[in-house]
């Protein structure tokens, strides 16, 4: 019954820093990203103003993503809705000047969402020369290429 004792009050300053990892954790990936977020000005033309998020870029297995934020002014019509804003996820593979749309979702001025694209699969195709495309991926490959 001693040795008991003696195992269960060793681990208490091991329960005690394993909840506060855990606590620093939940607040790293739930608290920071909301405030993390970095609009920066891409684009901007009649019809549309474009930002991307300087915080969202990353690189994983030869592939830079990153969020942008596109504002619509007149709005989109999908269907019979209208398109006010949408947040896409631009895939990069850097080295061979290629993008791909990872996700798009596209919101109506109330801020519901009106459409969704999901793409388990990236379809890459070749950059254009100019737009803003090509220089989100100088941005984006800059940064993590």
């Amino acid at each position: 019954m001693e040795s008991n004792r003696k195992v269960h009050s060793m681990n208490k300053p091991l329960f005690k820093g394993l909840a506060a990892t855990l606590a620093y954790l939940w607040l790293l990936f739930h608290v920071a990203p909301a405030s993390a977020v970095q609009w920066h000005l891409l684009s901007h033309d009649s019809g549309a103003t474009i930002y991307y998020d300087a915080a969202s870029i990353a690189a994983e297995r030869g592939v830079v993503k990153v969020w942008t934020r596109t504002d619509f002014d007149p709005p989109n019509l999908i269907g019979d809705k209208k398109e006010t804003d949408d947040r896409a996820l631009f895939a990069f593979r850097c080295h061979a000047r290629e993008v791909g749309l990872a996700s798009l979702l596209a919101y109506d001025a109330d801020g519901n969402e009106i459409a969704r694209a999901l793409e388990s699969d990236i379809r890459f195709e070749q950059v254009e020369p100019v737009g803003p495309a090509k220089v989100l991926m100088k941005i984006a490959c800059t940064a993590r290429g």
